[in-house]
């Protein structure tokens, strides 16, 4: 049974009285649904304080409460590319949370609306990742740099730089290492990456996306607190959503890091990506 058919059959079966005692059951489906227990005290607050108010008697009526709630806290984020200059998106993230098929998706979506994108392999501590931006390149048609004896991260990116110019790239688009985050070598060398893109990017956008997996619950929360800290994070990308999974616990992310989503993920295949958008994520929350 979904997050809204389990608070519909709850508010269903009570009377006004019994649902003003039954917040402690709200809270429980919230904290089911990897909202965390702060905000899921709050949001059952809330949703039992608006409904009291106002005398909700029907599905549609409860289900638009929850909504105008949650949405308080999320926003989209529209990544900007400035014509005729150096641009970077750089994917950030844990290992397994999938940057690498990620990366290719967005190349493909800036290929296709005309724009000449360089894929740059810059996970230099998994030899698996810089094989697969090869193959995304040659399946996607777009250039790719994997170098086989590359030193670090920041090397690559670089390079990546180097071979943009020379080769009249609009947009590289750059995986990175992801060993566990709570790693504090990982974090250095991110910010290396970081330094680097800086100093090379001129007047270009540089666009910070962090990827987590939807299915990872409230492990999701602690990622995006180191990255965010550290790295000073543009958006999110949420990936594996093509499952039971509806990535609840970004709720909590976007409300106490203050973060906007940018893309979801729903599949494996290259097409299988597309632009947040509020209230299609709502949706597909409270099912």
């Amino acid at each position: 049974m979904g997050f809204f058919s389990k608070l519909k059959d709850l508010f269903k079966s009570q009377s006004q009285k019994e649902r003003e005692r039954s917040i402690e059951e709200y809270e429980d489906l919230f904290l089911e649904s990897d909202f965390g227990s702060s905000l899921s005290s709050s949001l059952a607050s809330s949703i039992m304080s608006e409904a009291k108010s106002e005398r909700v008697s029907d599905d549609a009526s409860l289900k638009s409460i929850v909504k105008s709630e949650l949405s308080k806290y999320l926003y989209e984020y529209k990544i900007n590319i400035t014509p005729s200059e150096q641009n970077l998106i750089l994917l950030l993230g844990v290992n397994g949370v999938g940057k690498t098929t990620t990366c290719a998706k967005l190349a493909l979506i800036y290929k296709n609306k005309g724009y000449n994108v360089l894929l740059s392999g810059a996970d230099t501590f998994r030899a698996a990742a810089m094989d697969q931006i090869k193959i995304h390149g040659q399946k996607l048609g777009i250039d790719a740099i994997a170098p086989e004896k590359a030193g670090n991260p920041a090397a690559v990116i670089y390079d990546s730089f180097d071979v943009a110019v020379k080769n009249k790239k609009d947009i590289i688009i750059a995986d990175t290492a992801g060993r566990l985050h709570t790693k504090e070598n990982l974090v250095r060398e991110m910010e290396k990456v970081d330094k680097i893109v800086s100093s090379k990017i001129g007047n270009g956008s540089y666009t910070k996306l962090l990827v987590l997996d939807g299915t990872s619950g409230q492990n999701l929360y602690s990622q995006a607190e180191v990255f965010s800290s550290s790295l000073n994070i543009d958006a999110l990308v949420l990936t594996k959503l093509d499952s039971g999974a509806k990535g609840g616990a970004v709720i909590k992310i976007a409300k106490e890091l203050h973060l906007p989503i940018a893309y979801i993920c729903t599949g494996e295949g290259y097409s299988d990506i597309e632009e947040f958008d509020k209230e299609k994520y709502l949706e597909r929350l409270l099912v």
